[in-house]
């Protein structure tokens, strides 16, 4: 009697973690060309949201309306977190990283207003004041846009490491912000508002890239390990000492082509033959 191996159901494709998600399907090199397009995108829109916005409220010589120019920041801010939301690779890492970049670009918005209750009285008498809130806020926005999108975007626990040379980033952007924004404090206020968006764009690109770098080789070290062949199911019982389950089949003889066995030799001498005649 034999004993086979208990039936096993046949394996199911199980669906890739993040597969309902935008962000989360297709291969890497595809997800980088939909990001590149993503920030292209972003980066006009919003130049064409702030050149509208100068135009259609001309309020005063120092530019477009001040609180015309807020809200099209906020409207820009939100699209970019509603971007994040959408392409992160998961529905949770989506989410996150929308959160995170939604309070972060909050609190830059919260700044934003200590500058544009009156920003050249503050201009005028306190230089220091206005550098220090307006490079808080640019901190914020630099933060919250790469933060963000890390965190949505992000695979491997490594990726973190990256934050490290990002922090450097956003501080040497800020700094540039803070020459630019002195250099041009008297052009029109359409050139250094390019400018800004331009400049913070690449620096913002590059934040995300140095994140990235880091998650990309995480997932280079992990491909090149050798993954150990699989030798099937285990047996049932491989205690030493003990057989292992199922018992081996008994093997049953070959036939005999005797009826009543092998030929067995003669008993005693043999009969008498005759002498052959001549």
């Amino acid at each position: 009697m034999t004993h086979p191996y208990p039936s096993v159901p046949p394996a199911t494709a199980v669906p890739a973690r993040g597969s309902r998600m935008p962000g989360g399907r297709g291969p890497w090199w595809a997800q980088v060309v939909v990001s590149a397009v993503i920030a292209i995108v972003l980066w006009w829109l919003a130049l064409a949201i702030l050149m509208i916005t100068y135009h259609a409220f001309p309020t005063d010589d120092m530019g477009a309306n001040v609180w015309a120019t807020y809200v099209a920041w906020t409207i820009i801010y939100l699209i970019v977190v509603a971007t994040v939301g959408v392409w992160g690779r998961t529905p949770v890492r989506g989410l996150l990283g929308a959160g995170f970049a939604f309070v972060v670009l909050a609190l830059s918005r919260g700044v934003e207003v200590l500058l544009d209750v009156d920003g050249s009285s503050f201009y005028l008498l306190a230089h220091d004041w206005y550098d220090a809130v307006e490079n808080t806020s640019t901190v914020l926005l630099l933060t919250g846009t790469i933060g963000g999108w890390s965190i949505a975007r992000r695979t491997t626990p490594f990726a973190w490491i990256g934050a490290l040379p990002a922090i450097g980033v956003v501080a040497i952007a800020t700094w540039v912000d803070e020459q630019l924004r002195d250099s041009l404090s008297w052009w029109p206020w359409s050139w250094p508002s390019s400018a800004y968006v331009s400049i913070q764009t690449a620096f913002i690109i590059l934040g995300i890239l140095v994140v990235w770098g880091c998650d990309a080789i995480d997932l280079a070290v992990r491909r090149g390990r050798p993954t150990p062949p699989s030798s099937g199911p285990a047996p049932w019982n491989t205690q030493p000492g003990q057989t292992t389950w199922p018992p081996p089949s008994p093997v049953a003889p070959a036939a005999s082509p005797w009826p009543g066995g092998p030929p067995q030799p003669w008993p005693g001498q043999p009969p008498y033959q005759p002498p052959p005649t001549t």
